[in-house]
């Protein structure tokens, strides 16, 4: 504007707050994604308001600015939703041709609305490229064809925020030629084994529950020697309790890293029951045991001055601990071949000294815990009471 004069008429009460209604046109597209606007305010005094004022045009006072910035937000295209052996994949396409974006807040669900991966986020992601969400992020493998939302925030390099909706049907590796053929058999402490081909790369993830949602665990191969010899892999699963389950089996060649998938549907095998699995070895309590789960927060109280009652404030993590009592026979009038459905007190001082178990309860609830005293009183000659007190692991 002129020197000495306002570049604003802002109606309102004089001394109070002024509002201006005019618009500044800002446009942006192929040539500008950001534009940052200075805007700065003067304090105005016409001529003669202040008998002191030696002057006789309008004055200008005190000053202050800020900026606003406004950024151009990204039109995405999410599409070919895909499994592989270790990741679900997510084509997307921007119109924001810059690099350095980011994903946040991304998530998929099945046909049924059940979760498939909750709040992912990725950052320093060019304006086309794949989405790439491990394995180990999901909660469940959805099945090949079937239906997946995904939603996300699109986030540019300046900020701007996009939300994201795109549905579509997934695919799992289907290669001619290349067979997975799992097939299973019961082991010890009520595991089973899945067995393959020897393809150079192999992964196999159980589906089952956790506190009433799906839950994705990766299995641990256990091949030996001697399945080497005989082209086979073999992986140990640890099913939940008296509960059915999904078993989910990806294998891929040397050849142009081509891959299959496999999709098995298991029934309960395993008793209502407490049982640890700890290494090859394993340990079981009846159905009729005591239970107690406790969860404790990380917190610290204080007396402050003035008040009756403590403050209380919490941290970011808690502490989870499981106790289990039950009786069980003493291992010296163990009855021959009971020992292959039942535990002895010596299971348990095993399991003391393992320290790690995966503890699998009656109501298919499935724990990893850090075993940190096995007790035992003597009730009679031939029985024991049994108490195991656990942490549970993160």
């Amino acid at each position: 504007g002129d020197p000495w004069a306002d570049y604003i008429e802002a109606g309102g009460a004089a001394y109070g707050m002024k509002r201006w209604d005019e618009g500044i046109d800002v446009v942006l597209g192929s040539l500008y994604d950001k534009v940052v606007l200075q805007i700065e305010v003067m304090r105005f005094e016409p001529a003669g308001r202040a008998p002191s004022m030696a002057v006789s045009g309008p004055v200008h006072g005190g000053s202050t600015s800020d900026y606003v910035v406004v950024c151009r937000a990204a039109q995405v295209q999410l599409f070919d939703f895909k499994m592989t052996a270790q990741d679900l994949c997510i084509d997307y396409v921007s119109d924001f041709e810059r690099p350095w974006n980011g994903v946040s807040g991304l998530t998929v669900t099945d046909e049924g609305g059940a979760p498939v991966v909750s709040g992912w986020a990725a950052s320093a992601l060019d304006y086309q490229g794949t989405l790439i969400v491990p394995t180990s992020y999901l909660s469940s493998i959805p099945a090949h064809g079937s239906a997946l939302t995904v939603k996300c925030d699109w986030v540019t390099c300046d900020g701007a925020v996009t939300h994201v909706v795109a549905v579509g049907e997934v695919t799992l590796p289907r290669t001619t030629g290349l067979d997975v053929e799992p097939t299973f058999s019961a082991a010890p402490g009520y595991r089973q084994v899945c067995e393959m081909p020897a393809y150079p790369e192999a992964f196999v993830w159980l589906e089952s529950e956790r506190d009433g949602a799906p839950y994705l665990s990766e299995c641990e191969e256990v091949t030996t020697d001697a399945d080497r010899a005989r082209e086979v892999r073999r992986f140990s699963i640890v099913p939940p309790v008296a509960r059915p389950y999904k078993v989910t089996v990806f294998a891929v060649s040397d050849q142009n890293r081509e891959g299959s998938a496999e999709r098995s549907f298991m029934k309960a095998d395993c008793p209502r029951s407490y049982v640890w699995n700890f290494g090859d070895d394993w340990a079981r309590l009846p159905f009729d045991t005591e239970r107690n789960v406790s969860l404790t927060r990380d917190s610290a109280a204080y007396q402050t001055n003035g008040k009756a009652r403590e403050s209380v404030y919490f941290g970011e993590g808690s502490a989870g601990e499981i106790n289990v009592s039950s009786r069980v026979l003493d291992d010296s009038v163990m009855p021959e071949g009971f020992e292959d459905t039942h535990s002895g007190y010596g299971d348990f001082e095993r399991l003391a000294a393992a320290g790690y178990a995966v503890l699998r309860t009656p109501d298919g609830m499935r724990y990893d815990v850090a075993v940190t005293a096995a007790s035992q009183s003597v009730k009679r000659s031939q029985w024991r009471d049994v108490t195991v007190t656990m942490r549970e692991r993160a």
